[in-house]
């Protein structure tokens, strides 16, 4: 079910998108990515709470009597309230005062961009309650009703976006409040269908000054990577606006919405993944958890691989199809997207080995130096005047460096075993990539002159299979292809 709801999302959300933009115009599409981006500036918060969540939730279950869960649920619930109540006073002073006085926005859109960023704010809070309930459900391995859900939200989204073609009222505020509708209706679904079917979720008030602090000290550091990995997403969103106003906003947010669905294909497959890896440590079964993580590393670059080569190659056509307008720069900052996203899927799985055992200081610190990096760095290369374009490639190189510092800092932390990481995850990535260089050099040339939708299709089918027979034959071991029918026989079973 997972696999049938990441397909349906990503043909939705990418449809959603031309809808959105054709229906709001390239600059107002730019003027939400930016001014919706202040309040997502705030998921930093929602992200590292959610993780910890999650994290003592799978620990919990992985123990023998699971006694806690009432307790670390509860507790998680007045967090999230706590922080998302705090959250948006800043945003109602300080961000706010970024959107009125330091935002490039036309003067005829700034009364909208206000509203929408109001509900925005609105939004971001009903989501961030949102998130223990969430966790629980991924916690207790309910993937056929977490892919539900969100099949049932996307739809709602794309309803939304083609509403909006029917009213005479400002879209660019309709668009927002719409979207906290369905917010509101997704939290609402969440909170009834863990209350009945799980025991924990019925709240309680607590106040287990021991659980808290603890629970605190493992988001702390979580929130410290996640503000950095903001800074190097919104941060950068803001900086392109200040350098090259709303247009170049709308093209990276094409970009973004292309890198976001490619994406979900392997954040969507760590969600299987990811409970059973905290479990695993938290019954020292530490043979089975790196055979998970090494196994999920592995399949998770594949799978953005044979999605992301056809992408790649015929960019502009695509984005053609899909988009009426396309924005200046969209074709060149979305090649480059993608290129980083295949990067950054490396370093989820191992992550996860991070949050379970706790030990996330280091691990947080690295990721932290590495975002920032890009920030800063990007900061002074448009000072010294270069091109919007150049923010990917810093973002390219500070990824690469920050996989190799994570990979240290594992090694020094838990005795990570670097040397089976690099045999059996690295270099099986590094030989089918350099399989694949020449045959998309030679497809590269011939579809430069055969650019037919059919020829598209066609070679595309046939580059994807070859890619994927490579893989399935030289990319994985013989103990892997077992595990990956073993593991999609039980995802399908749910």
């Amino acid at each position: 079910m997972l696999y049938f709801r990441m397909i349906l999302m990503m043909l939705v959300n990418l449809y959603t998108s031309r809808v959105v933009l054709n229906a709001l115009g390239v600059e107002n599409f730019g003027i939400y990515n930016v001014v919706g981006g202040i309040v997502v500036m705030f998921s930093f918060l929602q992200g590292a709470t959610t993780t910890a969540t999650q994290r003592f939730l799978n620990y919990e279950l992985g123990t023998t009597d699971g006694k806690n869960l009432l307790k670390v649920f509860s507790s998680s619930i007045e967090v999230h309230i706590f922080i998302g109540l705090i959250c948006m006073c800043i945003a109602e002073s300080i961000g706010l005062w970024i959107v009125c006085h330091k935002l490039s926005i036309p003067i005829e859109s700034r009364d909208a961009s206000i509203w929408v960023y109001h509900f925005s704010v609105f939004t971001f809070f009903i989501n961030m309650i949102n998130a223990p309930y969430n966790a629980a459900i991924i916690a207790h391995e309910k993937m056929g009703v977490y892919a539900y859900i969100a099949i049932v939200e996307v739809i709602m989204k794309l309803l939304v976006a083609c509403s909006l073609v029917y009213f005479l009222f400002d879209k660019l505020i309709l668009y927002a409040a719409l979207l906290f509708i369905v917010a509101l209706i997704i939290h609402i679904v969440y909170l009834f269908y863990c209350r009945i079917c799980f025991c924990e979720c019925k709240f309680k008030f607590y106040w287990d000054f021991t659980f808290i602090k603890k629970f605190f000290s493992f988001s702390s550091w979580m929130l410290m990577g996640s503000l950095a990995s903001l800074l190097s997403t919104q941060g950068v969103n803001i900086l392109l606006n200040i350098f090259f106003g709303p247009l170049v906003n709308a093209a990276r947010g094409v970009a973004c919405q292309v890198q976001a669905a490619v994406n979900s294909f392997a954040l969507n497959f760590m969600v299987a993944v990811n409970p059973q890896i905290v479990k695993s440590y938290s019954q020292q079964k530490l043979d089975y958890m790196y055979h998970l993580v090494f196994a999920s590393s592995k399949f998770s670059f594949f799978l953005l691989f044979i999605i992301s080569i056809p992408l790649l190659i015929n960019t502009d056509l695509i984005l053609t199809l899909w988009l009426k307008n396309i924005p200046e720069y969209a074709v060149l900052f979305t090649r480059l997207a993608l290129i980083d996203i295949l990067f950054q899927v490396l370093n989820i799985p191992i992550g996860v080995i991070s949050q379970a055992s706790g030990k996330v200081r280091n691990y947080q610190l690295i990721m932290a130096l590495f975002f920032s990096l890009i920030f800063v760095i990007s900061y002074i290369a448009f000072e010294k005047g270069a091109p919007a374009y150049s923010t990917f490639l810093i973002a390219i190189f500070c990824t690469v460096l920050g996989t190799i510092g994570r990979i240290l800092v594992l090694k020094k932390m838990i005795d990570f075993p670097v040397l089976i990481y690099l045999k059996k995850v690295v270099f099986p990535v590094i030989i089918i990539f350099l399989f694949s260089l020449p045959v998309l050099f030679l497809s590269d040339i011939y579809w430069n002159i055969k650019s037919s939708l059919s020829a598209i299709l066609f070679f595309s089918l046939l580059i994807v299979s070859l890619f994927s027979y490579l893989i399935w034959k030289i990319g994985l071991s013989s103990s892997e292809r077992f595990f990956f029918i073993q593991k999609l026989q039980q995802i399908k079973n749910r």
